[in-house]
């Protein structure tokens, strides 16, 4: 069989559980094995995890303020694995707004390309969790994690996140909502030169009101969100399925995605 390997970011309310069983069947052997056999639908494709390593990961994600650790989720699994399905239930349930980057397989969840932001100075913590308590009376969920473009703040509510990339020296940010599926950037992605303790809170949460008012004008009652014209499905549903979109630099990839809210207002004002 061909290998399909794959990189892909999907939001935790874009999961769904299918069926999770903590230990399967060897297919040599036909033992049982410390494996799980877990399928999800995410993004309405079937997609299986056969890694206890991998669903502990995205549990762990899910939850930015404490530490599940590897050896207590395994104690678990030997103790209750009956309940697995209750526990990755809850957890998409209470955890709805959380950005995963994965990598398939044959349509295996092989590994989820991110590591929980534990290794921060004081001062990082101190300035994205403020950033998250004044987010939060918006409804915004907040997550911490070390990704491919490095350390990275996610500020998310339903398909709207605002995404920071954090380094020693520069501070980028991206305003990112989905639109039918496809992710667009209303306003340019924008760069703070120094240290995040040196980021002026006005500059940013200007950045961010100017987002959400891109949104709001673009927005249609009706339905509440915003909405493609029927014309336009046909081409805009293609963008999702652009097979280098996934592997861009993160500054190609905001290029790109602000190009398409250019292409996303054209249509609104035909």
């Amino acid at each position: 069989m061909i290998k399909m390997i794959q990189t892909f970011s999907f939001l935790s309310s874009e999961m769904s559980l299918v069926y999770a069983m903590a230990f399967s069947r060897s297919k040599k052997t036909k033992r049982v094995v410390k494996s799980p056999e877990i399928e999800f639908l995410i993004r309405n494709k079937p997609t299986l995890v056969l890694d206890h390593k991998v669903m502990w990961n995205i549990l762990d994600l899910m939850d930015a303020k404490s530490k599940f650790s590897y050896e207590n989720y395994m104690r678990m699994m030997d103790e209750e694995p009956e309940n697995l399905s209750d526990l990755i239930t809850s957890h998409l349930k209470t955890y709805p707004n959380v950005l995963f980057y994965g990598v398939t397989e044959n349509d295996v969840l092989k590994e989820i390309s991110m590591d929980k932001g534990e290794r921060l100075s004081t001062k990082t913590k101190i300035v994205t969790s403020e950033i998250a308590k004044t987010l939060a009376e918006g409804g915004f969920d907040f997550s911490l994690s070390w990704t491919k473009g490095g350390l990275t703040a996610h500020y998310i509510r339903k398909d709207t996140v605002i995404e920071m990339l954090i380094k020693r020296h520069t501070v980028s940010i991206a305003h990112r909502v989905k639109v039918r599926g496809v992710w667009v950037q209303p306003t340019k992605a924008i760069e703070h030169s120094g240290h995040i303790g040196t980021m002026p809170a006005k500059w940013f949460f200007d950045s961010v009101e100017l987002f959400l008012e891109q949104i709001e004008k673009f927005s249609e009652p009706q339905y509440g969100f915003l909405e493609i014209p029927s014309q336009y499905h046909e081409f805009w549903d293609k963008m999702a399925d652009n097979p280098h979109y996934e592997d861009m630099s993160i500054s190609d990839r905001n290029k790109l995605e602000h190009e398409r809210w250019i292409q996303f207002t054209y249509m609104e004002r035909i």
